[in-house]
C-alpha cells in the first residue's frame, strides 16, 4: 500500500508539473526562444512597445512566431503582436484571430479610458479582414454587445438602424461596465426611435448619468432632437439651478469658470424652442428679465455681449411659431446687430460642430 500511494503521489507531481493547454492563452514567455523571449519580457516591463522592441518584432519573428504570442497569456504581449501582424506584415489576413479575440474582455487603460483587448483588435484590425462590413457590424451589434466596439460601429457604421432597436434597448437596460462612459451618447441614439416606452428611462439617466454631471450640451442636444414631455422636467430643473444664484454677478463667474455651462446655453434656448409652447415661452422670458444668461465679457466691445440675444432670437426662428413672436420682437434688434458685425458666412459661429462624438473604426 505504501509504494502504491508513493507511485500514485509521483504521478500526481509529473501532472501537475506538466503544461495544460486546455485554456485560450495558454503560452507563457517560457515557451518561445530565448533571444525573442528577452524582447517580450521588455515589452512587459514597458507595458508596450519601446523604439527597440517594436523594431525588433518587425522585423525579426515569423509571422507563424507572432500568431503564436497572440495565444500568449500576457494580454500587452497579445494586442503588440497584432498591431505589428496588422502594420508590418503583408499579406496578413486578421480574419482568423480577429474572431478568435472578440470574447477577449482583457481590460486595458488607454487614455485614461478602459477598453478591451477585442475592442483594440478591432481598432487595429479595420483595413487588414476580409470580413464583409456588413456581416461583420451584424455580428457585433448582435452577439457582442459588451463591448465599446458596439458603440462605435451602431452610430458610425450602421446604416439601417431600425433592424437593432431591441439590442439597442436591451445594451441601455443593461449597460455594461465598458460602455458606462458611452452610456448617454447611446441614450440619445434610442431617444430617435421616439418611442413613448422608453423617455421615462432616458429620463432617467439624463437626471443621474455621472458622464453627464458636465455635459449640459449633450442633454440639452437630446432633448431638442426629441422633445417629449417625458423629457420638460430636465429643462424645468436647470432654470431652477440658474435661479439659486441671487447675486447674478456670482452666476456670470460660472459662466465663465465653467466652459460646458456656458457653451450649453444656446443648446438650452433651442431645447426649449423646439417644444412650441407658451411654458417654454415663459422661461425664456424668465431667462431674459433675470439676466440669467452669459454675458460673455471676453471681448471689450459692447456689442458682442449681445451674443445671447442672437442665440435666443436663432432658436425661436428655427422653430418658429405665434407664442414666439413677442420674444423675437424684443431682441431682434440687438441679434441682428450681432449678426452684422460678427456672424459671416465663414465664421466659426455659424459652424455647426457636432456635440456627439465621432470615432469610425472603418
Amino acid at each position: 500500500m505504501k509504494i502504491n500511494a508513493l507511485i500514485y503521489c509521483g504521478i500526481l507531481m509529473v501532472c501537475m508539473g506538466c503544461k495544460s493547454y486546455t485554456t485560450k492563452y495558454p503560452y507563457s514567455l517560457e515557451d518561445f526562444r530565448p533571444e525573442l523571449r528577452g524582447y517580450l519580457e521588455k515589452m512587459i516591463i514597458n507595458n508596450g512597445f519601446t523604439e527597440e522592441t517594436k523594431t525588433y518584432l518587425a522585423n525579426k519573428p515569423s509571422v507563424k512566431e507572432l500568431r503564436k504570442i497572440l495565444r500568449c497569456e500576457h494580454p500587452v504581449l497579445r494586442v503588440s503582436s497584432f498591431y505589428i501582424l496588422c502594420n508590418e506584415k503583408d499579406g496578413y489576413n486578421a480574419n482568423e484571430d480577429l474572431l478568435y479575440a472578440l470574447d477577449d474582455t482583457t481590460i486595458i487603460n488607454n487614455n485614461q479610458i478602459d477598453y478591451s483587448l477585442a475592442d483594440k483588435f478591432i481598432a487595429i484590425s479595420r483595413y487588414k479582414t476580409t470580413i464583409p462590413k456588413d456581416s461583420f457590424i451584424s455580428l457585433i451589434i448582435n452577439k457582442y454587445q459588451y463591448l465599446q466596439s458596439f458603440y462605435y460601429i451602431y452610430t458610425q457604421d450602421t446604416k439601417n438602424k431600425n433592424q437593432y432597436y431591441k439590442q439597442l434597448q436591451n445594451t441601455l437596460l443593461n449597460t455594461p461596465k465598458l460602455l458606462e462612459f458611452n452610456k448617454s451618447d447611446l441614450a440619445y441614439e434610442l431617444s430617435l426611435f421616439k418611442r413613448i416606452e422608453d423617455t421615462t428611462f432616458i429620463k432617467n439617466i439624463l437626471d443621474y448619468n455621472p458622464y453627464w454631471s458636465k455635459e449640459y450640451r449633450k442633454k440639452f442636444f437630446l432633448i431638442e432632437k426629441s422633445p417629449s414631455p417625458n423629457y420638460y422636467g430636465v429643462l424645468e430643473q436647470h432654470l431652477k439651478i440658474l435661479k439659486t444664484y441671487n447675486d447674478k454677478k456670482v452666476l456670470q463667474y460660472e459662466y465663465i469658470s465653467n466652459q460646458s455651462l456656458s457653451l450649453s446655453f444656446e443648446n438650452y434656448i433651442s431645447a426649449l424652442a423646439a417644444y412650441k409652447t407658451q411654458k417654454s415661452a415663459d422661461i425664456i422670458k424668465i431667462i431674459l428679465k433675470e439676466k440669467l444668461y452669459p454675458a460673455n465679457f471676453q471681448k471689450a466691445d459692447e456689442m458682442y455681449g449681445y451674443k445671447p440675444f442672437y442665440d435666443i432670437y436663432s432658436s425661436l426662428s428655427k422653430y418658429n411659431c405665434p407664442k414666439y413672436d413677442g420674444l423675437i420682437k424684443i431682441i431682434k434688434h440687438k441679434a441682428l446687430a450681432f449678426k452684422s458685425k460678427y456672424v459671416l458666412e465663414s465664421s466659426p459661429l455659424l459652424i455647426n460642430d457636432n456635440i456627439m462624438p465621432e470615432t469610425n473604426y472603418w
